[in-house]
């Protein structure tokens, strides 16, 4: 795991469809998902445009597909030096 480097995701910024049939969509995080209400999600690790994070668990373990994403959406968080920056990704 990559230390000091999380994201943040807005409440209802995503749009995933967890059934795959696109009839489905539902806007993630809410309020009481674990990535939600402003939580910190460590990175586990990168590509060159790829973030992996954990965010949480579900007894629905098929693939998912995200459908739309709003502006701003994501932020990196970069707690490795004095400032604490936070970025729009």
């Amino acid at each position: 795991m990559l230390k000091k480097l999380f994201l943040l995701l807005l409440l209802t910024t995503l749009h995933i469809n967890p059934n795959n049939s696109y009839a489905d969509d539902h806007p993630y995080p809410r309020s009481t998902d674990p990535a939600g209400g402003g939580a910190r999600l460590p990175i586990i690790s990168t590509t060159a445009n790829t973030y992996v994070v954990d965010v949480g668990t579900s007894t629905n373990t098929s693939a998912h597909n995200v459908t739309a994403i709003a502006t701003n959406a994501v932020s990196h968080v970069d707690t490795s030096n004095g400032y604490n920056g936070t970025y729009k990704i």
